[in-house]
């Protein structure tokens, strides 16, 4: 606003010159101007100078019940000056708040005064680490290296719920990341009240005399829906912890040791079966294991995982892929989710390899052997993390991973059954070295090393990444190099080698209204990072452009606007041949009365030459041009019964060929304690057009299919308090194909109809059926019953309408799986402390 009377004064005073050459007049005319930029100033510099946080030393810590009556409360210095970032940025918060930072010799306690009327407050119970739904929260985030990249969050709700998390590269947050503190919260009539212990065994600092941190406090306000900061934060500047302001006064803290163990045991009840052989078979099991945790210094952790089971995550959202690539699933296991953001940086750890049967099956199977059965998941031995950064702000991790001999059932040629091993012993190993500099800046080198044993293939990656941003955080440059290198065994039981190279190089505006970047990637023919990462194509260089605009401020009758929108080219990288163009983007819109409305679009305007859907190189397929456009809406989450709801065809220059995609999902709010989110996505493909297979005599062989895609999932969760919950995640996919005609790929990308001995026809289904009941009863410790149901079935049956297919689906084996596990926290610092009583 200051801005804005800057300029109007400027205006007037130059008109007021340029229209009398009376000086009596000219002062007198101008002292109103002039008074208006005086005061303009004072006031904006008045604004930047926000008094900062204090902590203050305590010697009796207070009572962790959510009163704010202690005694030590009162010696604190409070913080009220929080400014409102969502909707409006960089106006007083209308509701008031208050937060005091007090600490001692075993942690930083933080306690919170939330200002509103009772009745105002929303107290929506939800799962951990998922508040920023129909709920009212308070954040407090340190970052205790002052590097503006990196820091430590903890959150509540009105009903206690806790979410911690962390902060990386200046925004990313990974919530997967938990810590054991102590919150309590109460209501009262002028609003609600927080109390927080956060150990500092939950966090990582230097070891010096005066700590030198950043910090921020974070309020939502359902009801309104509006965010408050203590910092004067900006959407329009790039990064989230750079903009949070000093904590003074906190010194004389000692990096206590951190040590923990949390022992776990689980039993299984397995029950399979299989209706058509009338086969019925069930198998208890006990497994038993330990997570271990040890801060070796007072910057580095040691992770590990001994004898791990993972029985009793969340089943995958499996689906039958059609396309030349894989499909990337979702990680869930929770030792590979916790704290893995520095293995991340460097886009090499897809953490699902380590566990799951490589393709190694694939290279060293023979003619003397079919295979009849192999596993899916391989024998995890032990895993461990190894993470930390210095107070230079050098960040290294170590990760390594050990899976053992995994076979599958095969017929030899003398027709006798017999165990081939289908993946060897295999080590896993991720290095990073991740050095900040200013400026929100830094460089990464990541390493990834997989040695199997049994003279199977070894594979090493290495890269290096490189941000650069200038003083004002407005522009920055940034690089990237990977080298991989592939080892094979040889028939003279010597080593084969392939070296294959990416390279990317980019520019960026990052703040502002108006973003953009500017890159070009190479990807040489060889460059494979898949046996520890995950990269769908390869010998291909893409150019790109992205062009962002954002409103983050309410304008007429909208709160914001988002618009991303690419343009790309993409040609051969071994020989530059052409690919073809591509435009995308997307437009989001939010309403003073928060319905959001978007649109999307892709547009491929010319003849695409696809050189992956034939599945062999140096072929391509001339694909068609397409166009696709799509709309959405979203309703207010604040509303007890809402929905998002969005789709749009997709259209190809050739006769018939066309796609629908819709999908629906309501949310459903019941009271405080229950919510339920069915979900129904569908995608009709008609006279689509893809790879079937390789004939006898290598030829392409491609078809004209129609395509029916139907995945239904219903999602609920009911919550009896901030600790006891029990949801339920369940899930119906069905794809059919049916062919009509089949081609043959030529050598310049185009088709012609031959006959087919074989047929394309498919009927794939999935149901599964995830129900857990969790129990949070101590800090880090719980309980969790699980029942798990899985079926599925693939055949040619293609005629069944839905509900017979629904059906049908129910005569495939069916495999049911109960599981009880008790897991138990066990800290160093209580265990030393219930010692000395």
């Amino acid at each position: 606003m200051a801005f804005i009377f800057l300029f109007s004064g400027y205006r007037l005073i130059s008109k007021i010159i340029l229209s009398s050459f009376n000086l009596k007049n000219l002062i007198w005319r101008s002292l109103i101007p002039l008074s208006i930029i005086f005061i303009a100033q004072i006031s904006f510099c008045f604004a930047q100078s926000k008094p900062p946080i204090t902590a203050t030393q305590i010697s009796i810590p207070p009572k962790i019940d959510g009163n704010l009556d202690d005694e030590c409360w009162q010696t604190g210095i409070p913080f009220s000056d929080f400014i409102e970032s969502s909707p409006r940025v960089g106006i007083p918060a209308t509701e008031k708040t208050e937060a005091i930072v007090l600490f001692d010799n075993n942690a930083i306690y933080i306690g919170a005064r939330c200002h509103m009327t009772r009745d105002s407050i929303w107290m929506q119970l939800t799962a951990r680490d998922n508040l920023l739904g129909s709920t009212d929260a308070f954040y407090v985030g340190f970052d205790t290296y002052h590097d503006g990249q990196n820091a430590f969050g903890f959150g509540v709700s009105p009903q206690n719920v806790q979410s911690d998390f962390k902060l990386f590269q200046n925004t990313n947050s990974d919530d997967t990341w938990d810590a054991v503190w102590e919150s309590k919260v109460t209501i009262a009539d002028d609003g609600w009240y927080i109390e927080m212990k956060i150990p500092y065994s939950a966090l990582r600092f230097p070891n010096v005399v005066a700590q030198d941190w950043r910090m921020d406090f974070y309020r939502v306000v359902r009801s309104n829906r509006q965010e408050y900061h203590s910092c004067n934060y900006d959407p329009k500047v790039n990064g989230t912890v750079s903009q949070w302001q000093p904590l003074t006064g906190l010194r004389d803290i000692i990096p206590p040791l951190r040590l923990s163990l949390s022992p776990y045991g689980t039993l299984y009840y397995n029950l399979y079966h299989d209706q058509s052989l009338d086969l019925t078979q069930d198998h208890l099991q006990f497994k038993g294991g330990m997570d271990l945790k040890w801060g070796i210094s007072q910057s580095f952790t040691l992770d590990a995982t001994l004898i791990p089971d993972f029985g009793q995550v969340q089943s995958d959202n499996i689906v039958y892929n059609l396309s030349a690539f894989e499909v990337q699933y979702d990680e869930k296991r929770p030792f590979f989710t916790e704290g893995i953001e520095l293995f991340n940086k460097g886009e090499l750890f897809y953490s699902r390899r380590v566990g799951f049967v490589s393709d190694y099956y694939d290279l060293h199977s023979d003619s003397n052997h079919t295979f009849i059965s192999a596993p899916l998941n391989t024998k995890l031995l032990n895993a461990t993390k190894f993470s930390g950064r210095t107070k230079n702000g050098l960040g290294i991790g170590v990760f390594n991973a050990v899976t053992g001999n995994t076979f599958g059932n095969a017929i030899t040629a003398e027709g006798d059954t017999a165990e081939v091993l289908v993946d060897p012993l295999t080590n896993f190993n991720v290095v990073v070295l991740d050095q900040s500099l200013k400026n929100n800046s830094f460089v990464t080198f990541t390493n990834t090393n997989v040695i199997r044993d049994a003279k199977g293939r070894d594979a090493n990656v290495a890269n290096v990444l490189a941000y650069v941003a200038n003083k004002k955080n407005s522009y920055a440059v940034f690089s990237y190099v990977g080298v991989s290198t592939l080892s094979n065994e040889s028939g003279d039981d010597s080593r084969e080698y392939t070296d294959g190279l990416l390279t990317k190089l980019g520019l960026k505006k990052i703040s502002g209204n108006f973003t953009f970047e500017i890159s070009h990637l190479s990807i040489s023919p060889e460059y494979n990072i898949n046996d520890l990462g995950f990269l769908e194509i390869r010998n291909l260089n893409v150019a790109r452009v992205n062009l962002n605009y954002d409103i983050y401020e309410p304008f007429g009758k909208f709160n914001e606007l988002h618009s991303q929108n690419t343009i790309s080219y993409d040609y051969r990288n071994s020989n530059g041949a052409y690919a073809g163009p591509s435009y995308s983007g997307n437009t989001f819109l939010l309403t003073r009365k928060y319905l959001g409305m978007y649109s999307y679009y892709y547009l491929q305007p010319l003849f695409y030459h696809d050189y992956f859907e034939p599945r062999v190189e140096g072929r391509y397929y001339k694909s068609p041009a397409v166009y696709e456009i799509g709309f959405g809406l979203s309703t207010d989450y604040r509303k007890h019964f809402a929905f998002d709801a969005e789709g749009g065809p997709a259209w190809w220059n050739e006769p018939g060929r066309i796609k629908y995609r819709w999908k629906v999902a309501p949310r459903l709010r019941i009271g405080n304690h229950l919510f339920i989110q069915p979900s129904t996505e569908t995608h009709l493909f008609y006279n689509d057009v893809g790879f079937v297979s390789l004939d006898s005599a290598s030829n392409i062989i491609f078809g004209r299919r129609d395509v029916t895609e139907v995945d239904n999932i219903i999602g609920g969760s009911y919550y009896f308090n901030s600790t006891l919950s029990l949801g339920l995640n369940l899930r119906y996919y069905t794809n059919k194909g049916v062919y009509d005609q089949y081609y043959l790929l030529n050598n310049d990308g185009t088709k012609t109809p031959t006959e087919f001995s074989g047929s394309g026809d498919y009927n794939f289904n999935a149901w599964n059926v995830d129900l857990n009941f969790t129990w949070w009863f101590l800090p880090g410790s719980e309980i969790n019953v699980v029942w798990k149901n899985a079926i599925s079935n693939f055949d040619g049956i293609t005629s069944l309408n839905f509900t017979n297919n629904f059906q049908h689906t129910f005569d495939a084996p069916s495999n049911n799986n109960f599981s009880i596990r008790i897991r138990y926290y066990l800290d160093y610092q209580m265990v030393k402390k219930l010692a000395n009583r």
